[in-house]
């Protein structure tokens, strides 16, 4: 059994999938049986032999073309994976916004000092769109600051820090009642442009957008428009509609947006957690049982 590793890995996490009794491939091989790869797998039609695709990150949309989601290739994804940074980076950014941190740091280059009013978490309610493992992570940690958590969710379960949920029909009720909102949906034909015009109009013009989930998922223009009009506080972005981030983006240049690369999920410990992962399941694999987040290719996720 060959497999292709369609990422760097150190030396110590090739070995770990050496070790699993298999032919480790560093790069692109297209006689491989398994990919392990980041987030996309370019020609597939050239690969002879396939019949599990991999992915070290949760999101599978540049994954499924049409010529994977018809073909008869297993893809799994590495959910689970980014319940930690993922929801400690939502709250980096809100955190900053509420002690004004933007603003400090310049004061800071510009050896100015300068008191600026801030804002508490205590008491604010926290609206979650999706919650899955990142989401219920995010919900977690803001319930330790004593906020009010509702969110929305596929199935309408009872999750122990979430005050109320409501379905994604009804997603006005979250948005007008949140002074936060925090993106944590799959990108799905469903969840396309899912935040446009008519949601960021249901939002308070204290609220602040975070979105760490991906690009597509907001309108980007009616983001813009938005933040430009004052109908939104501010909005805290690690995913955009175009990566990287075109240098003519007037996002750039807005003082309530805060960007960061989309980097909420890279830690030290990233790595690691993806090969253990990808190794737990290719034991699995090689014995011809069940994998671990086998994604449903019509759904997405």
């Amino acid at each position: 059994m060959k497999v292709a590793l369609i990422r760097e890995l150190s030396k110590e996490n090739i070995e770990k999938v050496r070790r699993c009794g298999v032919e480790v491939v560093q790069g692109v091989d297209y006689d491989a049986d398994i990919v392990l790869v980041k987030s996309r797998i370019d020609n597939f039609h050239r690969y002879k032999n396939l019949k599990w695709i991999h992915t070290s990150f949760t999101g599978v949309n540049n994954i499924l073309t049409n010529e994977v989601k018809t073909s008869k290739v297993i893809v799994t994804n590495s959910k689970g994976n980014y319940g930690t940074q993922v929801p400690e980076h939502a709250i980096a950014m809100i955190l900053a916004f509420n002690r004004r941190l933007k603003e400090a740091f310049i004061a800071q280059q510009n050896k100015v000092w300068k008191e600026f009013d801030a804002t508490e978490l205590y008491g604010k309610t926290v609206g979650i769109i999706g919650l899955g493992v990142i989401g219920t992570g995010v919900a977690k940690i803001f319930k330790t600051f004593g906020c009010r958590v509702i969110g929305t969710s596929r199935n309408i379960k009872k999750n122990r820090y979430v005050d109320k949920i409501v379905p994604i029909r009804s997603l006005e009720i979250l948005l007008s009642e949140s002074d936060y909102v925090v993106l944590c949906v799959p990108l799905t034909r469903e969840t396309r442009h899912l935040i446009g015009k008519k949601e960021l109009e249901y939002m308070k013009k204290s609220s602040i957008l975070i979105n760490i989930s991906r690009g597509e998922v907001v309108d980007e223009k009616a983001l813009i428009d938005a933040l430009k009009k004052g109908k939104i506080k501010g909005s805290g972005l690690d995913v955009f509609e175009t990566e990287p981030l075109h240098k003519k983006s007037p996002l750039w240049l807005m003082k309530n947006v805060i960007i960061t690369a989309h980097y909420a999920g890279v830690t030290q410990h990233q790595e690691s957690r993806a090969v253990d992962l990808f190794c737990k399941n290719l034991k699995l694999f090689l014995k011809g049982k069940k994998l671990i987040n086998v994604v449903d290719k019509e759904k997405g996720y």
